[in-house]
């Protein structure tokens, strides 16, 4: 194999360790059909969402659940004031930790009232659903375990007064809420990273004023999961209408109030395009192209072997960059195959695909990496030889993977909010892909227009490590077969 010529100007190469190739189309065989779908509707985005959300509604109700025990046992130490405080903080502190996985539903009210409002697809709601009641289930039985006996203590929600007060409080707390989540979660123009705060400050209110009555549920698997553990059913249908109405109310009347002009994401960011400016000493720093159009700027920290310095660039893309030149040629593509060893750690072989000024070639690398010692060193990096063209689009096997749907439906959804429509989404009829600084998805797909089934078109591209999604096309081709 031919190694890699040395050019004038900074060489770089990347790769991401970890990544999974996607089989080939030979390697589908009849025998593999129930495989094949099975990961089409069960992809490993979609379970990572709803193991965050179990997480998220397990952490959620641990530690509201608990500061209540706590302040039943030892003569209201806590008080409501700290009760209120500590369901606040906890609900700031897992939106801020996976708010980016999942959306940080932790609430069936929630999630039906995005949904019925189009910001949440529908085949998706009932697993989040499970996830969630089963997350509060788990809380609820780890407290009784913890404190037993004397101090067992039911952590469920009752009314104190009336069912009609309970109910009417626990919907206008709830509309509150998801009025809230609809504005600052929703809203392009919203400043997102204050989102947290405006969530969590919104449920330590609603607890301050409606708890002492009703307990402050404003979600349907807080209640479900302590009246589960304990066998304590009384005035939970309370809590179920209750919260999902307001829910429901709280999003549809923000939706009245949603605009169409640019979005306060967007005049930042034209702002801040406008006025980048990056200057770079060529005796201690460098840039590196990651790949799918991503660049950052490292000092050079490492020790250089062989004229290379090795360092981690973001997100488990590791840069080879050659001291000795002073332009960036190559840009990781994709990734081809992976094989590994175990040794002292773990070494990786790893066949990828890179542009080298524009030029789409095929390398092989081995690296060897240590991940409780944050370690990671290049060993091997050779040409191959050209790969296929680059920029080619080709069929996707599976386009009813949630991924496509999530693109799909975040594609209505803009159009929706730039053209103040009422389009719906339902269906995606194909996918195709083009690799380029990114991967633009070419997506047939169906939606309802005032209960009229059509056909749209749509291109969007898409840059992952950068959550990035940009839409386009968005055309109408006709409409849908009966």
């Amino acid at each position: 194999m031919e190694e890699i010529p040395a050019v004038d100007g900074i060489r770089a190469t990347s790769s991401r360790i970890g990544d999974c190739p996607s089989p080939s189309s030979s390697a589908i065989t009849v025998t593999a059909t129930t495989q094949k779908y099975l990961k089409c509707f069960i992809s490993i985005h979609f379970m990572q969402k709803l193991i965050a959300e179990l997480v998220g509604t397990y952490m959620l109700i641990f530690a509201g659940c608990a500061a209540i025990v706590l302040n039943i046992n030892k003569d209201n130490v806590v008080t409501l004031p700290g009760i209120a405080s500590v369901w606040g903080l906890v609900v700031m502190v897992l939106i801020y930790s996976v708010g980016h996985v999942s959306g940080a539903h932790f609430n069936p009210a929630v999630t039906v009232a995005l949904a019925t409002s189009k910001r949440f697809p529908w085949n998706q709601v009932p697993a989040y659903i499970l996830v969630q009641v089963v997350g509060s289930t788990l809380a609820s039985g780890s407290l009784q375990l913890i404190f037993n006996g004397k101090e067992d203590q039911f952590v469920g929600t009752v009314p104190a007064g009336t069912n009609l007060q309970a109910l009417i409080l626990e919907f206008i707390a709830t509309f509150y809420l998801m009025f809230v989540i609809a504005a600052v979660a929703t809203d392009d123009r919203a400043m997102k990273h204050l989102s947290g705060v405006a969530i969590g400050a919104t449920v330590s209110l609603d607890i301050l004023f409606s708890g002492p009555l009703t307990g402050a549920s404003m979600n349907p698997a807080r209640s479900l999961g302590p009246a589960i553990v304990t066998g304590h059913y009384k005035g939970l249908w309370i809590y179920i209408i209750g919260p999902t109405l307001g829910a429901i109310f709280g999003a549809w009347t923000y939706n009245l109030m949603r605009l169409t002009n640019k979005s306060w994401g967007e005049v930042v960011k034209e702002i801040s395009n406008s006025q980048k400016a990056i200057e770079v000493s060529s005796k201690d720093k460098v840039i590196c192209n990651c790949g799918e159009g991503w660049s950052c700027i490292v000092s050079k920290t490492e020790e250089a072997e062989v004229g290379n310095i090795f360092f981690e660039c973001a997100e488990g893309c590791l840069c080879i960059v050659d001291e000795t030149n002073n332009y960036i040629l190559l840009e990781f593509v994709n990734v081809s195959s992976v094989k590994e060893q175990i040794v002292v750690g773990t070494i990786y072989y790893i066949i990828l695909e890179a542009t080298d000024g524009g030029k789409k070639k095929t390398y092989e690398t081995k690296i060897w990496v240590k991940e409780w010692k944050h370690f990671k060193k290049v060993q091997e990096f050779k040409l191959v030889g050209d790969a296929p063209k680059y920029g080619s689009i080709i069929d996707v096997p599976c386009p009813n993977d949630l991924k496509f749907e999530d693109l799909a439906y975040f594609v209505v959804q803009n159009y929706n909010n730039k053209q103040n429509a009422l389009l719906e989404f339902v269906n995606v009829l194909s996918v195709k892909e083009q690799i380029v600084a990114g991967t633009i998805y070419y997506i047939t797909l169906e939606a309802t227009d005032s209960s009229k089934k059509k056909i749209y078109e749509t291109k969007i591209w898409v840059k992952e490590r950068e959550n990035f999604k940009e839409v386009q096309e968005f055309k109408l081709v006709g409409d849908a077969p009966k």
